[in-house]
């Protein structure tokens, strides 16, 4: 779940009353903790991999710094798309 999925979530919950005011600040508190934590954004690393196959769209490749096996890899044509596959992947995740 997103943190901005989580925020909406606790602010409609919050006007139907189905949480009491101190539901509201302990599950504030988790939804703080949440943003502080998607906001330390891992660096993605790219590589110019040119795969020895006709087809185009594979040259580029995009994974964070931390990349261990099995975790998302975005692959692309161009550097951009490459980045831009890896964080669509993650956000389906």
């Amino acid at each position: 779940m997103t943190a901005e999925n989580y925020k909406s979530i606790l602010i409609n919950a919050y006007k139907n009353q189905e949480l009491t005011i101190e539901d509201f600040e302990n599950t504030l508190e988790h939804y703080t903790k949440l943003i502080l934590n998607q906001k330390q954004i891992r660096k993605i690393i790219t590589n110019y991999d040119f795969p020895p196959i006709p087809i185009r769209s594979f040259d580029w490749s995009a994974a964070r710094e931390d990349y261990d096996e099995g975790d998302l890899i975005g692959q692309g044509s161009t550097e951009q798309e490459a980045i831009e596959d890896l964080i669509l992947k993650e956000e389906e995740k």
